[in-house]
């Protein structure tokens, strides 16, 4: 078990990966984040990691004696927060909030009364009205990406209702600028729900309401995942197939412990954690289409001098295009072995 209290937490990047000063970086478990955000009362320590309540239960005794507000239970051998300081802040909040929450109630009553039909003005002024026309299918595409991604599904519904005129703008989601041309329902969905994901202050979520972890997992179809996703996006399902084999070969580390399917990295060079496969192949194919985008290449077309300008741009060393070419031409050669 890790000691968090030599832990310094501006070595933790926003996945709970820490380096410590000889270069070693472990992935942090749950309880070790939890117990850190509480230790140093910051609740942004690994952001993109676990959610949920917890108690102080692995904190040393030189630590117990600085913190006045915590106790000990002698008899459970835990160490947590003393009630008033733990619920004091959250018991005014709670009164301040019913508060409110009856005066809303009192000065909107009427207005309800008159027309409950009444339109809903977004902050971009976009009027909508709810018309409860959503059907089957788009339930359950929010519902498999709400699942892949790791958030809220009632959240996130609610919030896609809205920016869709539910649902008739089958084109557009207000607010949301794609890194790509939409050509499907599926595509726009996933696309929005990704970008509700990584940027939730955007909508005026916070992450603790947003972030929930399901127990999801993907299943070890991997070919058949690539092909899939890279059909959603109108990508070469070959070429991120090639990229993968290249990277990792679906069975290093990286994929396996890290669910990362190509070594993508954070902008401080360190790999970045999804929460399973299929959200790691999804964002090697966003990551492909904005290489396309770079070097100013329609992202539906493959050949070598292609592969060769995303490989310089990814500043990549002179044998990755090679290695990419290889197994795109094995790959695309052989798409039955692959692909069915």
């Amino acid at each position: 078990m890790i000691d968090i209290t030599i832990i310094d937490i501006k070595r933790i990047d926003s996945n709970g990966h820490y380096t410590d000063n000889k270069g070693k970086t472990i992935l942090l478990k749950d309880q070790d984040i939890l117990a850190l955000r509480t230790l140093h009362n910051r609740s942004k320590i690994a952001s993109n990691r676990c959610q949920a309540s917890y108690k102080i239960s692995i904190y040393n005794e030189d630590i117990l004696k600085k913190k006045k507000n915590f106790k000990r239970d002698k008899k459970k051998g835990t160490i947590t927060k003393r009630w008033l300081n733990k619920n004091a802040h959250n018991l005014i909040l709670r009164g301040l909030f019913t508060i409110c929450l009856a005066g809303g109630i009192i000065g909107s009553y009427k207005a309800l009364s008159d027309n409950h039909n009444k339109e809903i003005v977004l902050k971009d002024t976009k009027e909508i009205v709810f018309n409860n026309t959503t059907n089957k299918e788009e339930k359950k595409i929010i519902k498999k990406y709400c699942d892949i991604y790791q958030i809220d599904y009632n959240t996130t519904y609610e919030l896609l209702v809205r920016l869709t005129n539910d649902f008739h703008d089958k084109n557009n989601i207000t607010g949301i600028k794609f890194p790509t041309n939409i050509t499907s329902e599926e595509e726009l969905l996933l696309l929005a729900i990704r970008k509700i994901k990584k940027d939730p202050e955007h909508f005026s979520l916070s992450k603790e309401r947003l972030y929930i972890n399901n127990g999801y997992t993907s299943k070890d179809n991997y070919y058949e995942q690539i092909e899939y996703y890279s059909k959603i996006l109108n990508l070469d399902e070959c070429l991120i197939a090639a990229i993968v084999q290249v990277e990792t070969g679906f069975d290093s580390e990286t994929f396996n412990e890290y669910n990362n399917p190509a070594n993508l990295k954070n902008k401080d060079d360190t790999i970045i954690s999804f929460a399973n496969k299929e959200e790691g192949i999804i964002e090697l194919c966003i990551e492909v289409i904005n290489y396309y985008k770079i070097i100013g290449k329609n992202k539906e077309l493959v050949n070598d001098d292609i592969i060769t300008s995303i490989g310089i741009a990814l500043d990549n060393n002179e044998y990755w295009a090679g290695n990419i070419i290889k197994y795109y031409r094995d790959i695309k050669d052989n798409y039955n072995k692959y692909f069915i």
